[in-house]
């Protein structure tokens, strides 16, 4: 019979700890819509210190119908850490120039491969990756005793993209091409005067896509047909990011008329039963 009696004195007591957690303030909520539809939670997973002031990134751009963002890091090329020659390499993946071959060379002692005026990989860029919404997440700001709630739009994870890399490649084989077509035409200018035999096919440039678009689904190809917007990025301590601050508060303060009690809104979120024993 000890049991029950240690059972009914924990009883006590936690019923006695339930009357003394009294409730000290009641805070009212406010919903904030201002950035309702344009509030984004960025998630740095490889990065291990947060931006300092001056330090975040220094362009970055956006899809919206694609949700897309890309933000551009500052990469200091002075740094003793820093690979000059292979943040030569990388750069041509960002800049407009071609490769050269060694038939747009003047002099073909000075023949590299690379454009003439070389310039160094000074900036990283983060993709950023949609997290799939598991529910309704909100942003609060608490303030003079209130607390003021925005509604976020999307998550989303920024990682390094590597496309400089693929676009170099794409110069390189461009190059390349340029400089056999070059090979063919000095050939062909040689052999003008004598008798040639030319076997000529037809392609079909219709049949030849088909299987390159259906490489890509079409969320994807909606994608990369939609243009980058600009975007502009303001740190915490500038007065635009304090201004941008001030509209998650909201400004319509009246209370909020509830449609529905209790066990109407209980019964729309649960699951419908049917009777079927009749």
């Amino acid at each position: 019979m000890a049991e029950p009696e240690a059972t009914a004195s924990h009883s006590n007591h936690q019923h006695h700890d339930e009357e003394e957690d009294e409730i000290l303030h009641e805070i009212p909520v406010y919903l904030s819509t201002k950035l309702a539809q344009n509030l984004y939670l960025f998630q740095y997973p490889l990065r291990v210190l947060p931006f300092a002031p001056g330090t975040g990134p220094a362009a970055a751009r956006i899809k919206p119908k694609s949700q897309l963002i890309e933000v551009d890091l500052p990469i200091d090329t002075r740094a003793p850490t820093y690979d000059k020659g292979r943040g030569d390499d990388f750069a041509s993946g960002v800049t407009g120039e071609k490769f050269r071959t060694v038939f747009d060379q003047e002099d073909e002692d000075d023949y590299s491969g690379r454009p003439k005026k070389r310039t160094l990989l000074d900036k990283q860029t983060l993709g950023s990756t949609l997290i799939p919404t598991k529910t309704k997440y909100l942003v609060g700001v608490l303030k003079d005793k209130e607390l003021h709630v925005t509604p976020l739009t999307n998550t989303v994870q920024m990682r390094p993209t590597l496309s400089y890399i693929d676009k170099s490649d794409e110069k390189e084989r461009a190059s390349a091409k340029r400089a056999q077509q070059e090979e063919t035409k000095e050939e062909q200018s040689k052999s003008a005067g004598k008798a040639q035999t030319v076997q000529m096919s037809v392609i079909n440039a219709e049949n030849e896509s088909t299987p390159r678009k259906n490489m890509y689904s079409m969320a994807t190809r909606n994608a990369d047909d939609e243009e980058w917007v600009k975007l502009e990025y303001f740190d915490e301590t500038t007065v635009a990011a304090d201004a941008m601050y001030g509209d998650l508060f909201a400004t319509n303060k009246e209370s909020l008329v509830p449609t529905s009690t209790s066990e109407s809104y209980a019964d729309s979120i649960s699951p419908v039963f049917c009777d079927i024993s009749s």
